[in-house]
């Protein structure tokens, strides 16, 4: 009787430890907040959520809640003893348990370099930027420090989202509310080089301040839950297309990663940075999910940012280092910076002008596009660790369609559309500049041109304005060793 009773306590005891739902601890080099995320698993309804908010309230080492989610996640924060930490591990209703710690901008320091860039096959600039889409129509939210309001390069197309997750976080009064306005700087600058007007990739977005970083830059990632939950609650309510850019990052943390899978699974793509450690991008959050669009740094010059970080995880690359954007010092300043903060809102803009062209694309479409029509190849990756050159995806971001250029005559005054070999997509005009002395006499000579016949024309004019006698000639079809001759 003795031997049955201790194998009744032994399974006792297995099946306990079995109903223990897992602590997903913090790396031992991250900065800890104290607090712990509670996930509940995905079939809890909103009332159960409520009813283990007022339970668990009873066990926290501060009598409160400190955030909750409902939407992207069901899911609460709050200060655990030792001790209540395995009570809540017992609860049926629990998936897993997460030790909170800090995330962090992931920001290091006349056409601009970055756009001149991504809107050609070479490498060679052609001081040029015509995209096919403005990003029109499509909402870009900025998870980020927040973004002054009133810099004249974002056209009063930065909005509040409607929430401040510091704001609530730090619980202030209305008086002391920031309502997402910058007080660090990143967010401003990272808005620019999604829509500003000078420095954006997509130049008519409309950008979303969803403040979740603090005046230092960092926060707790349950702020940033806070904020992402938000964004599923309220984004379908706008009827619009819309993006989350987040120049963000932090050590892996499982909740954020299925707070993105939600947003994707909603129908909202989630584009985001590798980071700046030079280390596996799959070893950070938001990182590492394979819902994210996940963006790696290049430098002018088409090698990589020095400090980007790399692996199978990254998605797509993008300009980061030494990148010109607004300062939000002043309604009109500018300064460089790097990051791959910066490369990630280059993205996002690319995205929403997509999205603007064709609105059907899911995130996962989108991604895949993007992916399509990047340049291959175009990156020197000597820079990364040998191991990593063959697994980071050598693909340069693309925004096909744009053309033009000027060219001074007493140069070589050869050109050659940055497109080529790719066809053009339809409705684009192209505008070539030939620039000269007054008077000074110009030949031009076409060594080949393909041209669709009849929606396609070359008109060569020695003005702007490209009619009357200004017009010197309409081609049209496929043309070789044709010369036109005129005076600037």
């Amino acid at each position: 009787m003795q031997a049955l009773w201790i194998v009744c306590l032994l399974a006792a005891a297995t099946c306990a430890a079995e109903s223990r739902r897992p602590v997903l601890r913090a790396a031992p080099t991250a900065v800890t907040t104290g607090n712990y995320v509670v996930v509940l698993r995905k079939n809890t309804t909103t009332e159960t959520l409520y009813h283990l908010l007022s339970k668990a309230s009873k066990y926290t080492d501060d009598a409160k809640i400190h955030r909750y989610a409902e939407t992207v996640a069901k899911a609460f924060t709050l200060k655990l003893s030792p001790y209540s930490l395995e009570v809540l591990r017992r609860w049926p209703e629990v998936d897993y348990i997460e030790e909170e710690h800090v995330a962090y901008g992931t920001q290091s320091g006349q056409i601009p370099w970055h756009l001149d860039r991504i809107d050609q096959r070479s490498r060679t600039p052609n001081y040029f930027y015509q995209p096919i889409a403005s990003g029109a129509g499509v909402d870009v939210y900025i998870v980020d420090t927040g973004i002054n309001y009133y810099h004249e390069e974002l056209e009063n197309r930065a909005i509040y989202a409607g929430y401040d997750a510091v704001d609530v976080y730090l619980n202030l009064s209305r008086s002391d509310q920031r309502r997402g306005l910058d007080c660090q700087g990143h967010g401003t600058h990272v808005s620019s080089l999604c829509g500003g007007k000078t420095y954006g990739s997509a130049k008519g977005a409309t950008l979303l301040s969803l403040r979740v970083l603090d005046c230092a830059g960092s926060a707790p990632w349950s702020v940033v839950l806070d904020a992402l939950d938000y964004v599923a609650r309220t984004a379908p309510q706008r009827g619009r297309k819309a993006i989350v850019s987040m120049s963000l990052g932090g050590g892996y943390f499982q909740s954020i990663n299925d707070a993105v899978r939600n947003l994707y699974s909603l129908g909202i793509p989630v584009i985001v940075s590798a980071g700046n450690d030079r280390a596996d991008a799959c070893t950070q959050s938001p990182a590492s999910s394979p819902y994210a669009i996940t963006v790696g740094g290049t430098r002018n010059g088409d090698g990589v940012y020095v400090y980007t970080n790399y692996g199978s995880c990254v998605t797509i690359l993008s300009p980061g280092q030494s990148v010109l954007g607004a300062d939000y010092t002043c309604n009109n300043c500018s300064k460089y910076l790097s990051g791959t903060s910066m490369a990630t809102p280059i993205v996002s803009g690319v995205a929403a002008m997509l999205l603007q062209r064709e609105p059907s694309l899911t995130p996962a479409a989108l991604k895949a596009k993007l992916v399509a029509t990047a340049t291959v190849g175009a990156i020197d990756f000597s820079g990364l660790p040998v191991q990593y050159r063959n697994v980071t995806p050598n693909k340069l971001v693309y925004i096909p369609g744009s053309c033009g250029g000027v060219v001074n005559a007493l140069g070589k005054g050869y050109i050659s559309s940055p497109n080529s070999p790719d066809p053009y997509p339809g409705k684009i005009s192209c505008l070539w500049t030939i620039t000269g002395h007054s008077t000074e006499l110009v030949q031009l000579n076409v060594t080949f041109v393909n041209l669709e016949t009849p929606s396609d024309t070359l008109k060569v004019c020695n003005q702007p304005s490209c009619s009357g006698s200004n017009l010197l000639a309409t081609l049209t079809g496929n043309l070789c060793n044709l010369s036109v001759l005129t005076r600037i």
